[in-house]
């Protein structure tokens, strides 16, 4: 899951999203989404096991 966080996804070449317009999305956001997942996995009561 974490390194599909960080991969460049072509949505135009699923057959399921590819009549789903392309915009261009900021790079950054995958590796910011994966470091608040991890922080909220550490910190979070309710992600204990």
């Amino acid at each position: 899951m974490f390194t599909s966080l960080t991969k460049k996804w072509e949505i135009d070449q699923s057959p399921l999203y590819r009549h789903i317009e392309k915009k261009e999305v900021d790079q950054a956001f995958g590796g910011e989404l994966q470091k608040l997942i991890i922080q909220s996995l550490r910190t979070d009561e309710e992600m204990q096991f």
